[in-house]
């Protein structure tokens, strides 16, 4: 799932003194290498996490690209333990993601 935020914060993050997450929620990043449109293996992601933004970074550029919105919707985002999904989105074959996260440090429901 996108990040959504505490209910308090409605997923902006400028609502929070300094920047900063509230006390139940860090900050998490990987990289990680690309590969075909379906699953991506991110290790440390938890199926109650929130999926914050990922960039793709292409092998022939230097610029990130921002894909978040192909991991939102039924079926995608955090799909699971250490498993992000943008099914029917870009191949990233070749490349490299950095996927960032919110880590909720509660228990999956």
């Amino acid at each position: 799932m996108p990040w959504s935020g505490a209910d308090e914060y409605k997923g902006d993050l400028s609502a929070w003194s300094g920047g900063e997450f509230p006390p139940d929620v860090g900050l998490q990043a990987k990289i990680i290498s690309g590969g075909s449109a379906g699953d991506h293996t991110v290790s440390g992601v938890r199926e109650n996490d929130d999926l914050v933004a990922v960039f793709y970074h292409a092998p022939a550029g230097p610029a990130l690209t921002d894909i978040t919105s192909e991991f939102e919707g039924t079926g995608k985002g955090i799909v699971a333990d250490d498993t992000i999904n943008n099914t029917g989105g870009t191949d990233t074959s070749g490349g490299t993601l950095v996927v960032l996260w919110a880590a909720r440090n509660e228990p999956v429901a």
